[in-house]
């Protein structure tokens, strides 16, 4: 800590001075302490110590390392403790959007857009040199790494900030996470050096895109009329944010626009490539328990925020109309949010495919898991006499479920595991009566007049 006075107090004689490699480092060290948790909602008390104490002193110097630093490193890493300054505090993420008259904005636009630049460039050097593959596999980590911490920065300084919001939009931001998104993928087969790019990419796109409210905690408790389908705010709540739905259309943008890379397709693959369902080890990392920086090559911890975006998109009725078109893409991704809702074991997917199917009026037509599949008759797990049931409503399939014991286990017995005796032919398909049910919602969707019969089939 002795360091850290030293810094605040050079800080406070030459605030715009840059920061070198070291002192980025430890700062973010004292600002994590021993909470190595990837999603922090909330700071552990040794950083909410650092945050008073240090950061409002670094602030100027960390806004203008990540606007003007000469190495990608060490702009990411101001970008990285400037979030670990924020989280859960509204006064510092006040004061850095307002430092050196807003450059934290441009700042980041500028890093992402460099840190791509970059990555082609070294693409392109590289595609004759016969070692040019392990080079780049460098660079993409880095780069990686650097557009992670940028979008970290802009998810958690664009929380119930109205004037951050429309400052990160104004600069670009919007365009440049997307770019980044559909340029970066991640591929569920194996680790990566883009998964947590991924992730706080979509989380700053779904914090951007979000209305907020004058409740203590600034979140919009949406309630839905289940006769109009519409959403409205409980009485006596009003929204604080007016920039959120000129954010929103922009990502409807993308979205709508039929090209190759489409937006579209690649926010599907995201989130149906969720939820989690192996246990939460040193190879897989639920992304409510995934750790910094274990975790970051690890896909799963993606299909959250994918989740997450969607939720924040269908606020309007327009998109919520788009989505429920009747389209195979439309029925897919139906298919995929209640696989998420009904099955995750992880808090951070429940709570946005949850709000999701909410929003959409999907929830109470998605599909059980044991339409066309048997449970094994009379299996209980030998060594604890767990029944299937019991994994069903204990969510236990991806903690135990791979648990061999002395028998046979979960995951080839139940039916919420991915076990039991299945009708192939029909497994992950709607039931004829969830099928009509779910014809009928979109059908009632107001403003929407097409009346195809939509295919949901398997994914």
């Amino acid at each position: 800590m002795r360091v850290f006075i030293a810094l605040s107090y050079l800080a406070s004689l030459a605030s715009a001075k840059l920061l070198d490699s070291l002192k980025l480092k430890e700062m973010s060290k004292e600002l994590r302490g021993d909470d190595d948790r990837l999603v922090r909602p909330f700071p552990s008390e040794s950083t909410v110590k650092v945050q008073n104490d240090i950061c409002p002193f670094m602030i100027s110097s960390l806004v203008e390392t990540v606007s003007s630093g000469e190495k990608l490193k060490d702009r990411g890493d101001a970008a990285e403790a400037l979030h670990l300054c924020t989280t859960h505090n509204p006064a510092n993420r006040a004061d850095i959007g307002t430092a050196e008259k807003g450059q934290i904005f441009g700042g980041i636009n500028d890093l992402i857009h460099t840190a791509m630049a970059t990555l082609d460039a070294t693409e392109a050097m590289m595609s004759k040199d016969s070692d040019g593959e392990d080079k780049i596999e460098v660079i993409r980590a880095k780069v990686g790494k650097a557009i992670a911490q940028a979008s970290e920065t802009v998810w958690i300084l664009s929380y119930n900030n109205e004037y951050n919001q429309k400052g990160f939009f104004e600069a670009g931001i919007v365009d440049e996470l997307i770019m980044s998104l559909k340029n970066l993928p991640v591929f569920f087969s194996d680790d990566g050096p883009f998964s947590a790019t991924n992730m706080w990419s979509l989380a700053a796109l779904q914090n951007l895109a979000s209305t907020y409210c004058d409740s203590e905690s600034g979140y919009c408790d949406w309630q839905r009329n289940d006769d109009t389908r519409s959403l409205y705010l409980p009485k006596g709540v009003k929204a604080t944010t007016t920039i959120d739905k000129e954010i929103r259309t922009k990502i409807m943008e993308h979205i709508k626009v039929n090209d190759g890379r489409s937006f579209d397709k690649l926010l599907l693959y995201l989130i149906c490539n969720g939820p989690v369902n192996s246990p939460h080890d040193e190879t897989y990392s639920w992304p409510g328990r995934a750790r910094y920086p274990h975790s970051t090559t690890h896909p799963e911890i993606v299909p959250w925020a994918a989740a997450g975006l969607f939720k924040s998109l269908v606020i309007d009725e327009s998109t919520r109309r788009y989505f429920s078109d009747q389209s195979d893409a439309n029925g897919q991704l139906f298919m995929c949010l209640c696989n998420m809702y009904k099955n995750t074991p992880d808090w951070l997917e429940e709570n946005k495919a949850t709000i999701a199917t909410y929003r959409m009026g999907w929830e109470d037509y998605c599909p059980s898991v044991h339409d066309d599949c048997k449970d094994k008759e009379g299996w209980a797990e030998s060594e604890t006499g767990q029944t299937c049931s019991d994994y069903e409503s204990e969510k236990l399939c991806a903690t135990l479920g791979m648990n061999l014991g002395r028998g046979i286990p979960a995951n080839q017995a139940c039916c919420v595991c991915g076990g039991g005796t299945r009708d192939h032919s029909k497994a992950r398909r709607l039931s004829p009566r969830a099928f009509q049910d779910f014809q009928r919602i979109m059908e009632s969707t107001p403003g929407n007049n097409n009346n195809n019969n939509p295919s949901c089939g398997s994914f």
